[in-house]
């Protein structure tokens, strides 16, 4: 069993880059969250990778593979979502007839912000990649989980928005009336688009949810459930 639990970060790789196979050829893309379809997979190959960056193996025989885990990062595509503000691929025309009437901005000032280096660090490939370098600097599995799931809880809280908001000086006329249209899956799990003090109580329980997380005994629990299975 011990030779499963060495091999366990692998494994837990594998499956996260296969449900990532099967969102990138056999479903929609798009940033809406419209079904559980869509969302759960996503969800479900995050935290996968969150258990192979945890377990990765960080003793100096294995460090070889970190050159390989390098290639693929630089030899996949740049992702659009790099920031939100860059739009994809929203010609200048439109983001100009759109955007800067609203925002009074131009768009190189949306892609140099600190707001944008906020959200680009939550990206799940920023995440990651941070936690990654703590597991093989020595770091423990218990913490390099500690950091992914901070990260993760953190890139669903909605905190990047409020980031956003107070640089802009955008939809805090108390009591925070404005309707939130862009936040989907707050909008899919409550049936509606919520309202922005509605994102406040949202926030406020995912920094709750971080705090649980990061007082949480989870090697002792990870211990406890390998030793229950086996492994």
């Amino acid at each position: 069993m011990a030779a499963i639990r060495k091999w366990l970060w692998l494994l837990f790789g594998i499956l996260a880059v296969l449900i990532g196979g099967y969102m990138l050829f056999l479903t929609s893309h798009t940033r809406e969250v419209v079904s559980l379809g869509l969302f759960l997979p996503k969800l479900l190959a995050l935290i996968l990778m969150s258990f192979a960056v945890a377990l990765f193996p960080n003793q100096w025989k294995h460090k070889y593979v970190i050159a390989i885990l390098l290639l693929f990062a630089f030899l996949i595509p740049y992702e659009n979502a790099l920031s939100w503000a860059w739009f994809g691929n929203l010609p200048d025309e439109t983001f100009a007839e759109v955007f800067i009437p609203e925002f009074g901005h131009t768009r190189e000032v949306f892609t140099t912000e600190l707001w944008t280096a906020f959200y680009v660090m939550l990206l799940p490939s920023i995440i990651f990649g941070v936690a990654l370098a703590f597991r093989v600097g020595g770091g423990s599995a218990e913490h390099t989980m500690k950091i992914c799931l901070s990260g993760l809880i953190v890139y669903f809280s909605c905190l990047n928005i409020f980031v956003f908001q107070t640089i802009f000086h955008l939809r805090w006329q108390f009591p925070y009336s404005e309707v939130a249209s862009w936040v989907y899956h707050v909008s899919y799990f409550l049936g509606r688009d919520p309202m922005m003090y509605e994102l406040v109580y949202w926030c406020a329980g995912f920094m709750v949810l971080l705090v649980l997380v990061n007082v949480a005994p989870l090697g002792k629990w990870g211990t406890s459930i390998a030793e229950k299975v086996g492994v």
